[in-house]
């Protein structure tokens, strides 16, 4: 790995710094993220996430991204939007370089700094992510499709994996999981598959 170091380095830098962009590598990168999101419409597990998503975010949230709002974005996105996005990600405030491996030489530090070190940092202010609104006119959505198993999701605010009653509400939800799994599955025989957010 050593003796590759210099190279694969060079060629980190090249990538972060200065990445082509050309048409035709777009054009492609296009067509496999389009063929990704009809996939995810076609698998029921994700399209029916996509669903609630209709009801748990509104139009403008951050976190909504249903599979046809994503096509719509690839395929209007062009080479020198990918550029433009890329200039305002470099940004060293907020970029981590992770280097497992034998211990660097000074020659290899040294590139590394002139590769990357000029990279300034930007004083973004942090945008705050809101909570979902709930809305009680609007509190389920129904899909209809032709598949064997009817999938039924829910999702609602929960405390943050930080928050002091974080382990208490997995367990909450896992003995809830479990009891719904029951009532629909094993009481009642029904083909749904059930899970919660």
């Amino acid at each position: 790995m050593k003796d590759f170091l210099p190279q694969a380095l060079d060629l980190l830098i090249s990538v972060v710094t200065e990445p082509l962009f050309n048409a035709e590598d777009v054009d492609l990168s296009k067509k496999q993220r389009v063929a990704d999101f009809q996939q995810e419409a076609q698998n029921p597990e994700t399209q029916v996430n996509a669903v609630v998503n209709t009801v748990f975010y509104d139009a403008s949230h951050p976190y909504r991204l249903l599979p046809e709002d994503g096509i719509k974005q690839a395929q209007a996105l062009t080479a020198e939007d990918l550029r433009g996005y890329h200039r305002t990600t470099l940004d060293a405030s907020t970029m981590y370089l992770i280097y497992a491996g034998p211990k660097m030489d000074k020659t290899t530090i040294t590139r590394l700094n002139e590769g990357l070190g000029k990279i300034g940092k930007t004083n973004r202010t942090p945008k705050p992510i809101p909570p979902p609104a709930f809305d009680p006119n609007n509190s389920f959505a129904f899909e209809h499709r032709a598949i064997p198993t009817a999938y039924i999701r829910m999702k609602f605010n929960a405390p943050s994996a930080t928050s002091a009653d974080a382990p208490a509400a997995q367990v909450m939800f896992e003995i809830l999981i479990e009891k719904l799994h029951e009532e629909v599955r094993t009481k009642r025989s029904l083909s749904y598959a059930t899970m919660s957010q």
